[in-house]
């Protein structure tokens, strides 16, 4: 072999060699993304559901294709059709709640609800300079009670706080 030769051949070796180290720290970056990651994910070949853009709950077979990666980056999947249906319940009592609310205002008294599990019953509560993760506040008590009573208070103890009477 020339000189030229033997420098073709080793840089394919050297080529070979990083294309397969960066496969592995892929795969190893992979790994730890799911590692942090609690969510719910599908195994090559096991059915899974979500709630489309449109409201529908759609099912498919997991076969690790961009799209289904979009849909698993973008939305929440589930392994049960019936998991999927109660998301889509949830997020449609979700914007029901939202016809009725406004965004958090510091210095103003804030109103919201949750569930005492304890006493079994919806309580509401204020804020004024604390805004907490994914609460839906309210101009008043009287606005969060309202709320509530148009969008049933059994649907959002069934659906958002998982109690049923």
């Amino acid at each position: 072999m020339t000189k030229l030769e033997d420098l073709k051949v080793n840089i394919e070796e050297i080529k070979n060699e990083y294309i397969q180290k960066l496969e592995e720290i892929k795969a190893k970056i992979e790994e730890l993304e799911d590692e942090t990651d609690n969510r719910w994910k599908p195994k090559m070949g096991e059915d899974y559901w979500w709630v489309d853009a449109y409201g529908d709950v759609c099912g498919d077979r997991w076969s690790n294709f961009d799209f289904e990666k979009d849909i698993f980056n973008h939305t929440d999947v589930f392994p049960t059709e019936e998991e999927a249906y109660l998301d889509k319940e949830r997020k449609q009592i979700r914007r029901e709640l939202m016809k009725y609310s406004r965004t958090f205002v510091p210095g103003t008294i804030n109103w919201a609800f949750n569930y005492d599990y304890q006493d079994k019953k919806i309580r509401y509560w204020n804020s004024i300079y604390s805004c907490d993760l994914f609460v839906i506040y309210f101009e008043s008590q009287e606005m969060a009670e309202k709320a509530v009573e148009e969008v049933g208070e059994d649907r959002i103890k069934k659906y958002i706080f998982g109690v049923e009477d």
